[in-house]
């Protein structure tokens, strides 16, 4: 029954999320789907870092659908399921941690975030902790559906995100560990260290020389490190995104977490080579050595995912081990509850922006037929008013003018988008030939997906209409 309630109450609070507008990640694989011929140039035409390519694969066959939802519920399922597999991981170890980690799983606003997004990113921490299952069940009765199941779930994590490489560079070190415990002979720890991970190796070197090194890199803003950091672990604790606040939630939970891993390291239970790899030091390797270009809160979901079950068991040590274990346990796991509470709150009333609506004022507030808009970033934003114009009323048409013929071209609307925290956000701005745009329309969004929309409408000069 408490497993039951458990994955309900994951369904209930990850169902909203798909209602919220299609941004711009989405509409730019939908768009780039449709100019493909066969499923094939998923591979070889789409080179894009935003092709996440079993999600491009699931629109392709889904084809044109008017309810944008339909491409999202993939995640769902993903996302649904990993709270799942949590559970079976954790109850390995006891009833009290599944009910744990799945509990944390199924309360994270991370983890509901982008189980409703049509991308890779459900799907890749799904597949990881069920690459991370079928082997624990491999070593332990050596049957060979578990290795095939391992094999076909690391294929497929690979193609859901690069980033299931953590989860690859995990399971090899913790493989050669418990090898080396239990077998007798360097042939014997060969032998299955082929078994297990033979395919996998192999697929590897396939996905990187025929896929991953021909990907390109697309537009991105420049980030910093320490702002990532503090808000991806800030929020995986329900924390806010930013600020003292963020930086003493993140700081106490990196803490705990270092315990969490010491805690395992002290029991001898092998499995702590697994989970230091995963969360810590696989992630820092890659910061350090390949510097990535473009970084973002969503690298870091695997690690997340993973810590939630490695947290769960020094939880239930606590619980077990303490007088005020119990009550400790309790505050800790209502106060995480709350904080992703409120940011999932967020989630719900803003979503990933407000375009739509955005355009419905637009045509609502205009009388002409044809409804010239321009913006300050030709790509994102009119590749959004592409799509949404076609929610529009019939009698009303969007023409957009680019940036270099404005305003030699003349509009009647400015549509700025920011992301992040955005400056100073001006009432009025005047164009080079002395034309008035006044702000009368904001449309936020929550964080992490999306962009914020600031719509100005020409008042002529001098403020006149």
């Amino acid at each position: 029954m408490v497993f039951a309630t458990i994955v309900v109450f994951a369904a209930a609070f990850r169902l909203p999320g798909l209602f919220t507008d299609f941004w711009l990640d989405e509409i730019w694989t939908l768009s780039r789907t449709n100019l493909l011929n066969s499923p094939v140039e998923i591979f070889t035409e789409f080179l894009s870092s935003n092709n996440n390519h079993l999600n491009t694969l699931i629109f392709y066959l889904l084809g044109e659908q008017k309810q944008w939802m339909l491409y999202r519920l993939h995640s769902l399922a993903a996302g649904i399921g990993t709270v799942i597999i949590a559970w079976l991981i954790a109850y390995q170890k006891g009833r009290l941690e599944a009910i744990i980690a799945s509990l944390l799983t199924a309360g994270s606003y991370l983890m509901i975030h982008y189980s409703s997004e049509a991308r890779g990113y459900a799907m890749v921490i799904f597949f990881a902790l069920l690459t991370f299952y079928a082997a624990q069940r491999f070593l332990q009765n050596s049957f060979w559906r578990w290795a095939v199941i391992m094999w076909l779930c690391m294929w497929l994590g690979f193609l859901s995100h690069l980033m299931y490489v953590h989860v690859f560079i995990a399971l090899g070190f913790w493989l050669l560990v418990s090898l080396f415990k239990t077998c007798k002979t360097g042939q014997e720890i060969s032998i299955r260290f082929i078994q297990c991970f033979g395919v996998p190796i192999l697929s590897f070197v396939f996905f990187y020389i025929f896929i991953f090194r021909h990907m390109k890199i697309d537009e991105a803003d420049e980030y910093n490190l320490f702002v990532v950091l503090v808000k991806t672990i800030s929020y995986a604790a329900g924390g806010p995104a930013s600020g003292p606040s963020a930086i003493t939630v993140a700081a106490l939970t990196a803490c705990f977490q270092l315990y969490s891993l010491i805690w395992m390291w002290r029991k001898k239970c092998d499995e702590w080579v697994f989970y230091s790899f995963v969360i810590i030091i696989s992630p820092v390797a890659i910061l350090i050595i390949n510097q990535p270009e473009v970084l973002f809160v969503r690298y870091f979901l695997i690690s997340i995912a993973f810590a939630y079950i490695a947290i769960s068991f020094a939880l239930a040590d606590i619980f077990r081990r303490f007088y005020t274990g119990k009550k400790f346990l309790v505050l800790l796991i209502l106060l995480f509850l709350f904080g992703n509470g409120w940011n999932v709150v967020e989630l719900f009333k803003y979503g990933r922006g407000g375009y739509l609506e955005g355009l419905r004022y637009v045509a609502a507030h205009s009388t002409e037929h044809n409804i010239r808009i321009t913006s300050n970033n030709d790509f994102r934003n009119n590749m959004l008013i592409e799509y949404y114009k076609h929610f529009l009323p019939i009698d009303k048409k969007i023409v957009y003018v680019s940036q270099d013929n404005f305003p030699k071209e003349p509009a009647m609307w400015i549509i700025l988008n920011r992301i992040g925290y955005p400056e100073e956000i001006y009432k009025t701005m005047i164009d080079a030939e002395g034309d008035i745009y006044k702000l009368v329309k904001s449309l936020p969004y929550s964080d992490l997906s999306g962009m914020d929309w600031y719509v100005y409408k020409k008042q002529g000069p001098k403020g006149e209409e």
